[in-house]
């Protein structure tokens, strides 16, 4: 690493994170590589290695020398071995197949979302929270996506920009973000390389860890000398601001607790207004399955009944740091899910009694993105009385949003495959949400509309 600077590799990175498919091929012809340089995960890991590793206190940049193809692989070649060391994938082998595998591809495929999914979910998950995310990063989610679709579109992202350069863009967009608002959206979202090291260092991420928390999902913008600024990844800023932003908002709350409780029925609402959208014509509240107050009942929070079958959906804000799901054993991870998971199952239950169907299938959405989440539910099938296991499937919001954008004959096909042949979600379904979409699209034309204005006014 340290044969480059720092500099070196982050220019290095962002030019292969931006090369075409036709290009990324003539890097290597191997499916799983070819797979990992299109994902953002890989970039992620790759910046924060650099970040941590590489020389940076010689800030002089050679752009007739920067890494090649060949430091690349030798830089894989290593990371791998090292990571494989530092995996507990044997131990966790011997309590749940799935459960290991999962841990084990947590750090290449742990998000996969469509841009377009994450820009629309900013924008309906917290598009009623303009007053919290003004006062904790002062800016609002709208006025945040302006700062990506700038960083995407407006602003050569090679270069590094100066707060009064992104002012003066933001402002032809939105003049109501002022230059104390952008500065503690960017003092919050930004780190210098040396303040990077030092976090790791009070992290207990030594040199030696490949397998660790990625300190630059959470700080996508590195801060430079004299009020520059540099974006090493359009996808990781992306991330950070859409996915991640419920982890940063999390850790930034006094009482936890009460946060996730609150949050927790927004977050009911939009799996709701997700489903509705496309799915209104045979989509009913459980309400009027179950009356509440009657001792010991519980209920889902809505299904879908057409062509006698039926789909459950409860909603579950379960978050796991993921600090817990990288360094703690699979029994432990399974002990985070357990409490939460049976009171989804017993709520499901109490639904699919008051039915009739000859079919029953169940989802339990939750925040937390994890590999092959769909299959945590087998680890239950010993411990668990109900018999309707084998019909129901554990979600994340980012799998759920692919799947509900698909026909309800698709999604029942998809719950009847044999677990041999149930891959990943967004390997079955059309991945781009069209309720999502047609939020982004709404903000584009917005976006558009404050452009005109802005040159009208000149």
């Amino acid at each position: 690493m340290k044969k480059f600077t720092t500099y070196e590799w982050l220019i290095f990175i962002k030019i292969l994170e931006n090369k075409s498919d036709e290009d990324i091929l003539k890097i290597s012809s191997d499916a799983v590589e070819e797979f990992s340089l299109k994902n953002s995960n890989w970039y992620s890991k790759l910046l924060d290695l650099a970040l941590r590793l590489s020389d940076y206190e010689n800030k002089k940049v050679n752009m007739n020398f920067l890494p090649t193809q060949v430091d690349y692989k030798n830089f894989i070649s290593l990371y791998l071995s090292v990571y494989d060391k530092e995996s507990n994938f044997t131990e966790d082998l011997k309590y749940s197949l799935p459960m290991a595998l999962s841990k084990y591809m947590y750090e290449q495929l742990k998000y996969y979302a469509p841009p377009v999914n994450d820009l629309g979910r900013l924008i309906e998950l917290y598009g009623g929270k303009d007053d919290l995310f003004k006062e904790r990063f002062g800016i609002t989610p709208k006025q945040m996506i302006y700062f990506y679709s700038i960083n995407s579109t407006k602003h050569n992202i090679y270069e590094p920009f100066t707060f009064d350069q992104m002012l003066a863009l933001m402002h032809t967009y939105d003049n109501k973000i002022t230059m104390k608002k952008l500065k503690r959206f960017l003092d919050r979202f930004s780190i210098s390389i040396r303040n990077y090291r030092l976090m790791a260092k009070k992290m207990g991420i030594t040199k030696q860890n490949m397998k660790t928390e990625r300190i630059i999902e959470k700080y996508p913008i590195i801060a430079l000398e004299n009020n520059y600024y540099l974006i090493p990844s359009i996808n990781i800023l992306l991330s950070s601001l859409t996915y991640n932003i419920f982890n940063i908002l999390n850790s930034m709350q006094k009482d936890s607790k009460r946060f996730k409780t609150k949050f927790g029925k927004t977050f009911e609402e939009y799996i709701r207004n997700l489903t509705t959208f496309s799915h209104s014509d045979y989509l009913f509240e459980c309400d009027k399955l179950i009356d509440v107050t009657e001792m010991g009942q519980s209920k889902a929070e809505f299904y879908l009944l057409k062509e006698n079958a039926v789909l459950l959906v409860e909603a579950k804000l379960l978050h796991i740091d993921e600090h817990i799901i990288l360094n703690m054993s699979t029994r432990d991870i399974i002990n985070k899910f357990k409490d939460t998971i049976n009171d989804a199952l017993g709520q499901i239950n109490s639904c699919f009694n008051r039915i009739e169907s000859e079919r029953k299938y169940g989802i339990i959405v939750i925040h937390t993105q994890i590999p092959m989440l769909q299959n945590y539910i087998d680890i239950f099938k010993d411990n668990i009385k109900y018999d309707f296991l084998e019909n129901v499937l554990i979600l994340s919001v980012i799998d759920y949003e692919i799947m509900m954008h698909n026909s309800f004959e698709k999604i029942i096909e998809y719950f009847n495959l044999s677990n041999d042949n149930k891959t990943q979600v967004p390997l079955f379904f059309e991945q781009r949400n069209k309720f999502l979409i047609e939020s982004y699209e709404k903000l584009v034309r917005e976006l558009a509309q404050n452009l005109s204005n802005h040159n009208n006014i000149e």
